[in-house]
């Protein structure tokens, strides 16, 4: 299961907010997702006046993961989204940021069950 946590600065339309994250998405599974594996989503879109100068521009994702992934496709994952966030807002683009963040099966519980239990 690759969960995803995407920080976006509440400005933007209903419509371009589900475009990020469609956007995001398709990047994850083009480049990231093993076969038969989950994306799960928990996305806040932050109101600008309840961040700093620097964040009301940056658009972060943070990627919790189990699966060992290569140097080379962070580096590819990294690369596309910036690439696309460029595509989807323009000048308005800002600071891209990606955290990977990975854990091992027994780190984490499912409804109640540890994965390698």
């Amino acid at each position: 299961m690759i969960t995803v946590i995407t920080y976006l600065p509440g400005k933007y339309s209903k419509e371009t907010r589900k475009n990020y994250i469609d956007m995001v998405d398709e990047l994850i599974e083009k480049i990231l997702k093993a076969p038969g594996e989950e994306i799960v989503h928990a996305n806040h879109f932050v109101p600008v006046d309840e961040i700093c100068h620097i964040g009301a521009d940056t658009k972060t994702i943070y990627l919790y993961h189990s699966e060992e992934w290569s140097l080379e496709q962070k580096a590819e994952m990294t690369k596309a989204y910036d690439e696309k966030c460029q595509e989807l807002f323009g000048g308005d683009k800002g600071m891209t940021i990606v955290i990977y963040k990975p854990h091992k099966k027994d780190e984490i519980a499912v409804g109640g069950v540890l994965e390698d239990a």
